[in-house]
């Protein structure tokens, strides 16, 4: 091997390494104002962002993939101007993480738009006109975790294109460690999309904690849903949702905080608090009258507040 041949070779490998331990093939680029983001980019914001005039997006990836956006535990804050205005805005874009950031005071707080394979981690979405964060239309394959949406008209959407078809729904997306407390309408509420999978949820204080809408076979495990004025769980024409270790409202308030119009799924387990009356296969989820509430020990009560030592209830149709 010549000598020419050695030393590029001991460049490229010293340029791999170079890389390799930077830990990111692009350079850090620090903004502190909004603006678009680009392909193959790796974003710092290092400084708040307050009371940006939000009749516009802040920060936007417009057909864009391949970027990393660190708000390093800053604000970016909007001033309620407009209910279609974003803080951050994915548009057809992918392979994008946004991590750290607390946005506030925007239509929506983050907007994935026809996006997928996009991730958000510690994020904090509160006090938006219309939602803390949404998925609309055809966004799916998201992780989103360790989110907070509180005080926003909702918390989290999921939506499809508004063409009453699931195949153009957000579908196949993961949502853990999510908080969702005090919005106007609900904390999750999803618009035929399926196939997303929720873990360790606390929806508390809203009027309907989560509320499906023609979005079947979803999955939720480790769940608290209290306080809740209307429903803790609703689901209207969505079949097959599976629940496991799920509270709703353990303890009796005099109301149904449970609605359901079609059987779901019934190997749905250990769950507590007001669930409906669980037959063999799964009919009775369809009625709102055979809700009840249990305790996870033997009987519970009825919907009007009586006691019932020998009610069947969905934890693996057990008393």
């Amino acid at each position: 091997m010549s000598s020419g041949s050695n030393i590029r070779k001991v460049l490229f490998i010293s340029a791999f390494l170079s890389l390799f331990l930077a830990g990111s093939a692009y350079a850090l680029i620090n903004v502190s104002s909004c603006g678009s983001l680009n392909s193959n980019s790796d974003y710092a914001l290092t400084a708040d962002i307050i009371n940006y005039p939000s009749s516009s997006d802040c920060f936007v990836a417009d057909h864009q993939e391949s970027i990393s956006f660190d708000c390093q535990g800053h604000i970016v804050d909007g001033t309620d101007a407009n209910n279609m205005a974003s803080g951050f805005k994915l548009l057809f874009s992918s392979n994008v993480t946004i991590r750290n950031c607390t946005v506030t005071d925007f239509g929506r707080g983050i907007w994935l738009d026809s996006s997928s394979n996009n991730s958000l981690y510690s994020i904090t979405a509160n006090s938006n006109l219309d939602y803390g964060i949404k998925l609309f239309p055809r966004s799916s394959n998201n992780v989103l975790s360790g989110i907070t949406a509180n005080s926003n008209w909702n918390g989290i959407g999921i939506y499809n294109s508004f063409d009453g078809s699931t195949a153009s729904g957000s579908n196949n997306n993961t949502f853990s460690d999510i908080t969702v407390s005090g919005n106007s309408g609900s904390g999750i509420y999803s618009y035929y999309s399926m196939d997303n999978t929720f873990s360790n949820i606390q929806a508390s204080s809203n009027p309907n904690g989560i509320y499906l809408e023609s979005s079947p076979a979803n999955s939720f495990s480790v769940a608290t849903l209290t306080s809740n004025s209307n429903l803790g769980m609703g689901m209207s024409n969505s079949q097959n949702n599976y629940f496991a270790n799920v509270e709703n409202e353990l303890g009796f308030v005099g109301i149904n905080p449970f609605y359901s119009d079609s059987a779901q799924n019934i190997s749905s387990r250990l769950n507590t608090g007001w669930w409906p009356l669980l037959s063999s296969d799964g009919s009775a989820a369809t009625s709102p009258a055979n809700t009840a509430w249990y305790n996870g020990t033997s009987g519970g009560r009825n919907a009007d507040g009586s006691a019932n030592s020998s009610l069947h209830y969905w934890y693996n149709n057990q008393n």
